[in-house]
C-alpha cells in the first residue's frame, strides 16, 4: 500500500511539473526497497521500477523514514483521507490542522498520538 502511495504522489508531482521532491514514509521497508538496501519480493518489482523511474525523472528526488511520531502531516491526512486520489489540496488554500501540522514538521517538533 505505502509504495502504492508513493508512486501516486510522484505521478502527481510530476504533472504538476515539481522539480524537486522529497518523499517522507514511515515505512522504513518501503524506503528501503526504494533506495536498495532491501530486497524486495519479486511482486513488487514492477511498482519499484516504475518508483525509480519517475525519480529519475525530477531533477531531485529523495526518500526518507521518518518515525510517524515525527510525520505529524502524514498522520493527519490517513485520519482524513482513504484514497491517495483524494489528496488535492491548493498550498495557498490548506486547512488549518494540516498547516499547523507543517509548520511543526518543519520545527522538527515530536508529537505523540493517543
Amino acid at each position: 500500500m505505502e509504495l502504492c502511495a508513493i508512486r501516486a504522489d510522484l505521478l502527481k508531482a510530476r504533472a504538476m511539473q515539481i522539480q524537486q521532491v522529497q518523499v517522507r514514509s514511515d515505512s522504513m521497508v518501503a524506503v528501503q526497497m526504494i533506495v536498495g538496501t532491501f530486497q524486495p519480493h519479486w511482486e513488487f518489482l514492477w511498482l519499484l521500477e516504475e518508483i525509480q523511474s519517475l525519480r529519475d525523472s525530477f531533477c531531485n528526488c529523495s526518500f526518507n523514514h521518518h518515525v510517524r511520531e515525527i510525520n505529524g502531516c502524514a498522520d493527519f491526512l490517513t485520519g482524513i483521507v482513504h484514497h491517495v486520489e483524494e489528496v488535492d489540496f491548493n498550498i495557498s488554500d490548506l486547512p488549518k490542522a494540516l498547516s499547523t501540522h507543517i509548520r511543526n514538521d518543519a520545527l522538527n517538533m515530536t508529537y505523540y498520538r493517543l
